[in-house]
């Protein structure tokens, strides 16, 4: 009920979403925003009766505190999120193009990378799996998997595989170069 009343009158609500959702946690915009009033709440009752600080000061400074430490928290395992899976990315790739070289299909080729690659990339394949199997282009699915990731490095290969599934060619040898291009680039 707190979720969905906040999705009404939260600023910025489907921002704030989409950080959780990237940052992996669990956690609906409910959680959060209780998370953060509780905050807010303790470190008023902590400023008011140790410090004595006059109500103007306790109410900024329990603001300040209530907002900024969780959307803190959650950025730095949002960027937590987006290292490990850039790591592990590569690796996925190369999953892909051997899955490709040995003549499966790139559903199945996703599927092996949700069932071999350890989170998050094994998830965030598993999600867009899931929903191919629901029906879903496999494009879309992907687009829609993205949006949880954010990182270019995924877009990339949403890309690759649009070009190729509309101009043909070897989609192995792009995503190896591809795999080739990521590797460079975190050295």
């Amino acid at each position: 009920t707190l979720d969905k009343l906040l999705w009404q009158w939260f600023p910025n609500a489907s921002k704030i979403r989409r950080k959780l959702q990237t940052s992996g946690m669990n956690v609906t915009l409910g959680d959060f925003a209780f998370a953060a009033i509780a905050l807010a709440i303790g470190v008023a009752f902590a400023l008011y009766l140790f410090l004595d600080l006059p109500p103007g000061m306790v109410l900024a400074g329990s603001l300040l505190v209530g907002a900024g430490i969780p959307n803190l928290v959650v950025g730095l395992k949002a960027k937590k999120r987006g290292r490990q899976f850039n790591l592990l990315f590569p690796e996925a790739v190369d999953l892909i193009v051997r899955a490709l070289r040995a003549g499966l299909p790139v559903q199945e080729a996703i599927g092996n990378v949700a069932r071999d690659i350890k989170d998050p990339v094994g998830g965030v394949f598993k999600r867009a799996q899931q929903e191919v199997q629901l029906g879903v282009p496999i494009e879309q699915a992907l687009w829609r998997v993205a949006r949880t990731v954010q990182t270019d490095e995924f877009n990339f290969l949403i890309v690759a595989l649009s070009i190729q599934r509309e101009t043909g060619g070897n989609l192995a040898e792009t995503l190896a170069n591809l795999s080739a291009l990521l590797r460079s680039r975190q050295q």
